[in-house]
């Protein structure tokens, strides 16, 4: 990705202190302007002329925060993960809105951080007859994983969540034969990632296939190696397709406790 120049951080009241910590740490490592997004609970708080420089929302809405991303110019935004209540699980609350359809990377923090040599994951989506847009959405998550762990100082990891069982040519094949199918087809996976990550990147990464559903595989992977950041790639799906279709992002604000970098795919 681009080099970061301006933090967007969104600061409800007396709820933002690990995302104040994470946009801060970024920022001193990239030199990057940090801009306070302060919904109106939060106003008297950054009002003073003292105060760093701050955007007064006019609601606490992801609305609101889309406006300010633009108007301000804002390139990363990061906002702490908070606990949905009453129908927020199912409508999705700002997060939620935000892993929809944010235009610039979103950093949806937790205060459960890993260690600081921990890596940074950068989960890819479809490899498997990948059309331009699967690859660019890749090509970009990967990207900016590897900004983050560079600018960090942190390992850079792959990866992809694959199952190929269930598919009716594996279903109908032997023992024997199944499993050498499944290593074939893993070996031709690992061959195109680790093409796919050398053109997206000159940062030395690790590679890492992992077999179930994306967001119980990576969720898993990311607990096994202590790593609080996963980048994953959206679609800026909104209204009704959003809410029916959902993304990676989302199912993994629900099963990791691991932070979530989402990325618009193109």
């Amino acid at each position: 990705m681009e080099t970061i120049g301006n933090i967007g951080i969104y600061v409800p009241a007396g709820k933002a202190d690990v995302a104040i910590e994470r946009g801060f740490s970024l920022a001193r490592r990239t030199g990057a302007l940090v801009t306070y997004l302060a919904p109106p609970e939060a106003h008297g708080e950054f009002a003073a002329p003292s105060a760093e420089r701050a955007v007064l929302l006019p609601e606490a809405s992801a609305k609101a925060i889309r406006s300010a991303i633009e108007s301000e110019a804002i390139d990363f935004l990061v906002k702490a993960a908070l606990p949905a209540k009453g129908s927020g699980r199912i409508v999705g609350g700002i997060a939620r809105e935000l892993l929809r359809d944010c235009p610039c990377p979103l950093w949806i923090t937790r205060s459960s951080a890993g260690a600081t040599h921990s890596p940074v994951i950068a989960a890819v989506g479809r490899v498997e007859d990948a059309d331009s847009d699967d690859v660019a959405s890749a090509k970009r998550v990967i990207s900016t994983a590897a900004y983050l762990s560079a600018c960090q100082g942190r390992p850079l990891v792959v990866a992809h969540a694959w199952s190929a069982v269930g598919e009716p040519l594996v279903t109908r094949l032997g023992r024997r034969e199944r499993q050498r199918y499944l290593l074939d087809h893993r070996r031709w996976l690992y061959g195109k990632l680790a093409k796919l990550t050398r053109r997206s990147t000159d940062t030395p990464a690790l590679i890492e296939l992992v077999q179930g559903s994306p967001s119980t595989a990576i969720s898993e992977l990311a607990e096994s190696l202590d790593s609080d950041t996963i980048v994953v790639g959206h679609r800026g799906r909104r209204g009704l397709r959003a809410m029916l279709f959902g993304n990676t992002g989302e199912e993994l604000i629900d099963s990791t406790t691991s932070g979530v970098v989402s990325v618009l795919a193109s």
